[in-house]
């Protein structure tokens, strides 16, 4: 949580002093400054989005977790009816031969 309020202060600060020094300096070095805010904002949205789309992935993990059971008990039986079903096409196919 740190670092995220550091990127936050560090755009504040960048902004402002773009802000300030605006009426008297050149308006490369303004602009410069300004930029370096704008950076500092999208770094901070990216590590935002990142954060919330690491806890999405948490909350779906855990939920996939709490159904395992279910889910093993599905592929299981996915499995066996795919194995009767491929046991059955053998035995039909197997008495037709091609010529």
């Amino acid at each position: 949580m740190i670092p995220v309020i550091n990127m936050g202060i560090l755009t504040l600060l960048y902004k402002g002093t773009a802000a300030l020094i605006q009426p008297v300096s050149d308006k490369r070095i303004v602009e410069a400054i300004s930029f370096t805010g704008e950076g500092y904002h999208m770094l901070l949205k990216t590590v935002l989005a990142t954060a919330v789309l690491f806890l999405v992935t948490l909350a779906v993990a855990a939920s996939a977790a709490r159904r395992r059971d279910k889910m093993i008990q599905l592929v299981y039986r996915w499995m066996q009816n795919l194995a009767v079903y491929m046991d059955s096409c053998n035995r039909i196919f197997a008495g037709t031969s091609r010529k």
